[in-house]
């Protein structure tokens, strides 16, 4: 369960930097 809240910051995370 932590592996899938870590995928989904870092996918927050690189959305944030594409904008």
């Amino acid at each position: 369960m932590k592996n899938h809240i870590l995928a989904m910051s870092a996918l927050s995370s690189f959305l944030k930097k594409a904008i």
